[in-house]
C-alpha cells in the first residue's frame, strides 16, 4: 500500500483547474528532473455529466484536494444546478467517509 497520495478533482472544463492540478503535479511529484518530493498524485477521470469523479481511497494517508470552480460552486444558472449540487455532496460524503482522523481534505475555490 502507498504511503501518501494525492487526489485532485476538479471540473474538467475549467482552463484554470487544470493549470491548478498541473501546478500540484509539478510542485509535489514531477519525475524524474523535478525536485518535488515524489507524493504520487492521482487526477479523478472527466465524467460526461461535468459533476466530480469519485475518489478511491487505496493509500494508507490521503490528501484530497478539490478544486471548485464558478460551475461547481454557484447554482445561480440552471445547467450548473446539478454540477453544483453533485459537488456539495461528494464533498460531504468524503469528509463523512474517512473523517479528519487519517486523511486531509482541502476544497479551494476559485474564480
Amino acid at each position: 500500500m502507498i504511503p501518501l497520495r494525492i487526489q485532485v478533482l476538479f471540473h474538467w472544463e475549467s482552463q484554470e483547474a487544470r493549470r491548478l492540478a498541473k501546478q500540484l503535479y509539478q510542485t509535489f511529484s514531477a519525475r524524474p528532473a523535478g525536485s518535488g518530493p515524489r507524493i504520487p498524485i492521482r487526477y479523478g477521470p472527466r465524467r460526461g455529466d461535468g459533476g466530480p469523479a469519485e475518489a478511491f481511497p487505496t493509500a494508507e494517508h490521503e490528501i484530497f484536494v478539490v478544486l471548485v470552480d464558478e460551475c461547481m460552486a454557484w447554482r445561480a444558472r440552471a445547467p450548473d444546478r446539478s454540477v453544483a449540487d453533485a459537488t456539495a455532496s461528494f464533498v460531504t460524503r468524503l469528509v463523512k467517509a474517512h473523517g479528519p482522523e487519517a486523511q486531509a481534505l482541502t476544497a479551494t475555490a476559485f474564480n
